[in-house]
């Protein structure tokens, strides 16, 4: 039984032709899409700031493609808010109980994961929101 739509804050996800306004996608297209989240997956290794990776693909590449510019902005807003929390858990971490150390280990694995998630949907020509994303660059 599905739930009352009401109650779905979610929003939903333009057709991919209303959004691209090109059809069929190029495979650059589809290749800058997924760099922007696999991008941000190597960006990892740079102290936890994953969304370098991503950032550079939406300076750069953004207006080259609706797509691209989709994709590398949802993998931007995601990876900020990656950091965002991680800050906060620090933060909850040290001052209020130790026990909450836990969920910095468990963000990095739940954006590691998220991010080959999109990087798939991004291959293969589809659009992919993040859960638990706030979604700063509009």
């Amino acid at each position: 039984m599905p739930l009352d739509p009401s109650l779905e804050t979610r929003q939903p996800i333009p057709p991919l032709e209303v959004l691209t306004g090109q059809t069929p996608l190029t495979g650059e297209d589809r290749l800058w899409g997924m760099l922007a989240h696999v991008l941000a997956l190597a960006s990892y290794a740079l102290a936890g700031l994953s969304f370098i990776g991503p950032l550079l693909v939406y300076v750069f590449k953004r207006e080259q493609s609706a797509f691209i510019g989709f994709h590398a902005r949802e993998a931007l807003n995601f990876n900020i808010s990656l950091v965002v929390y991680a800050a906060i858990s620090l933060l909850l971490a040290r001052y209020v109980t130790d026990w909450l150390a836990v969920l910095l280990v468990l963000i990095p694995i739940f954006g590691v994961a998220m991010s080959i998630v999109a990087a798939v949907h991004a291959n293969r020509g589809e659009l992919f929101r993040y859960p638990l994303c706030v979604r700063l660059i509009k």
